[in-house]
């Protein structure tokens, strides 16, 4: 675990084959009990065994164990992890169990630092909190009951859109994958919290974005009547040039007695 706190001058590529052994490691080692749960300053990991008569399961920050206070850290308190939770719901290992599995097992892995998961655009995540999970013996899509995922927050949200995206490798133009909000539906139950319910596993994260600038109520309707004003005079101006345009070709012609519709010939037009 240690050594996935990566410094930032190592490719995106090289952080996630260590991710995958991470993952890989938590999948196939063996551990005493139903479940296992490893920290880090910024890494949170958990594996669970589950069976096929999963009846669901909620996880949240507030019941992972505490890990042991870090070398230096006995000023700050311990590992300092803002509040998140993911609810599994029972149809979670139904694929799964058709191919009658000896044991099943999901891996969970919370990051508060997003270096892993930079996309093309240098996204910007609530919290730069990303959580994962992953079942073994397939992937799982098409959930008719959502995974929930919610994140909570204590900053101002004034000004963005948030929506909840999750990672796919091998998406954009970067090899490793970028952002899509696929298969994710946004909810903020409440100013402090977002949820987001997902048909599938992978690991998520909340997308926040500037919001075009809004214009105040009290001024959209002097902005509009303006408008309207501009636009009529704008319509009006082009009807009158277009009206002295054809009274100007009207009285070329009278003087050469001309027909009027010859008069715009240059050559027929008077020096």
């Amino acid at each position: 675990m240690e050594n996935m706190q990566v410094s930032r001058a190592r490719s995106p590529s090289f952080s996630f084959r260590q991710l995958h052994q991470l993952e890989q490691m938590l999948l196939n080692t063996s551990f005493p009990g139903y479940n296992l749960t490893l920290q880090t300053p910024t890494i949170q990991s958990l594996a669970f065994k589950l069976s096929c008569d999963f009846s669901g399961l909620s996880l949240s920050s507030a019941t992972l164990k505490r890990a042991p206070q870090a070398r230096g850290q006995h000023a700050r308190g311990q590992y300092a992890w803002g509040q998140h939770a993911m609810q599994f719901p029972a149809e979670l290992t139904r694929d799964a169990c058709k191919t009658r599995p000896r044991e099943l097992r999901l891996i969970c892995i919370y990051f508060s630092n997003a270096h892993f998961f930079k996309d093309e655009n240098n996204s910007s995540l609530l919290n730069n909190y990303v959580l994962g999970a992953q079942l073994s013996h397939g992937h799982v899509n098409n959930l008719r009951d959502p995974v929930n995922i919610s994140f909570w927050h204590n900053q101002s949200l004034e000004g963005y859109t948030l929506s909840c995206v999750f990672w796919k490798e091998g998406a954009r133009k970067q090899p490793w994958g970028g952002w899509s909000p696929e298969g994710c539906r946004t909810e903020q139950p409440s100013h402090s919290q977002v949820l987001c319910r997902c048909n599938h596993l992978t690991y998520f994260a909340v997308l926040m974005q500037l919001s075009p600038a809004l214009v105040p109520a009290e001024l959209l309707a002097p902005l509009t009547y303006i408008s309207l004003v501009g636009c009529s005079i704008s319509i009006v101006a082009s009807l009158i040039t277009v009206l002295l345009h054809f009274h100007s070709r009207y009285s070329a012609a009278t003087v050469l007695g001309l027909p009027p519709t010859v008069a715009h010939h240059p050559s027929l037009c008077p020096i």
